[in-house]
């Protein structure tokens, strides 16, 4: 999850933010997220990592592939894609693009955005 504060937060406020919003979250769905740092204690939830946000530490860019078998690919999601049944290794390197594709034309048609005559769409 980002979401853009705009600069209006100092660094101390943010990562505290991060962390009330992780605790809210995890109460308000503790059968699908959890705050838990020990991966044996996270049974199956998403792990909502706020300690992530803090200075020098590294972060997976969407659309990154991970380096573990059937190449899966750090995904963005609509918040109507985040079920209990999700499986986060249906979006790999090999649909990847597809997927990237089709998110752009629906996109660009509620926009009303048109291809080139170059074939390209120019994302709106």
């Amino acid at each position: 999850m980002l979401i853009p504060l705009g600069g209006q937060c100092t660094f101390e406020q943010a990562r505290i933010l991060a962390y009330l919003i992780g605790q809210l979250v995890e109460r308000r769905h503790p059968d699908m997220a959890t705050t838990a740092r020990n991966p044996a204690a996270r049974r199956g939830r998403v792990y909502l990592d706020w300690g992530q946000n803090a200075h020098g530490q590294l972060l997976v860019v969407p659309y990154s592939v991970r380096p573990v078998g059937g190449a899966p690919v750090s995904m963005p999601l609509t918040w109507d894609e985040v079920v209990p049944a999700l499986d986060p290794r249906q979006f790999h390197i090999r649909n990847a693009l597809d997927r990237v594709t089709s998110w752009i034309a629906r996109s660009c048609a509620l926009r009303g955005t048109r291809r080139g005559s170059s074939g390209l769409v120019r994302i709106c």
